[in-house]
């Protein structure tokens, strides 16, 4: 019966364990897949979530709507949608040590103009006083030198933002693994009081086994001298 019992419990441990892993890993990945994809891989993500998240960077030219570090969700808005007022990011061209390089900004619609071809462009600017309005047009495909349009900020959040810049500086990353190598350890220290459990309900099964016994025997030897 205590046999039975301990099976059982074994049993109901063992489908609760199954059920955490179950649960726990497809949720696990799923995170892991999101930052790496947004964080090294954004045009994939983009076009896999429908939106991508970035870090403002630190220019001032947006304060004090958007300070350094805040992060803001992009989101794939037709450029037909957009109207002045509207807050979009959008790679603008920079010389780099005589190298051409493609950074992301994130300005404000101030006017909706016409490009070279008749496409649908965008004057934008920075919010903070004293900023001038950008001098190049953005557009949807990049035409003749513009800027190239992102998306849409359709959300901004300045505590999840210095989470990630925390989590992806040096410093984050050395605490990232250091906290994960003590959960390992805590995970191995603990790990060891399930296999005591297991050796001390053996050592009760045997117990309780030879106690069955032990009772089986005396009863028999008081049946046959009653009989006797």
């Amino acid at each position: 019966m205590v046999a039975a019992a301990t099976q059982k419990a074994n049993t109901f441990r063992l489908i609760r364990a199954i059920i955490g892993w179950i649960l726990f890993i497809p949720i696990v990945l799923f995170v892991v897949f999101f930052i790496i994809s947004h964080l090294f891989f954004p045009s994939f993500a983009f076009g896999f979530f429908g939106f991508r998240t970035m870090l403002i960077s630190n220019t001032g030219s947006m304060e004090p709507n958007f300070r350094y570090n805040d992060m803001v969700v992009v989101r794939n808005i037709p450029v037909s949608e957009l109207e002045v007022g509207d807050i979009i990011s959008f790679y603008q061209s920079f010389n780099s040590n005589n190298q051409i390089v493609r950074l992301p900004v994130t300005h404000q619609i101030i006017g909706i103009e016409h490009g070279p071809n008749g496409e649908r462009a965008f004057r934008t600017s920075g919010t903070a006083e004293g900023i001038a309005p950008d001098r190049i047009l953005v557009t949807e495909d990049g035409l003749r030198g513009s800027n190239v349009y992102i998306g849409r900020i359709d959300f901004q959040s300045r505590f999840l933002g210095n989470i990630i810049a925390y989590l992806t500086s040096t410093s984050g990353i050395l605490s990232i693994i250091i906290n994960l190598t003590c959960l390992l350890i805590i995970f191995y220290i603990f790990r060891k009081n399930p296999e005591k459990e297991k050796m001390e309900e053996r050592k009760m099964c045997a117990i309780e086994n030879l106690r069955d016994r032990l009772d089986t025997e005396f009863n028999s030897i008081l049946w046959e001298n009653h009989n006797f």
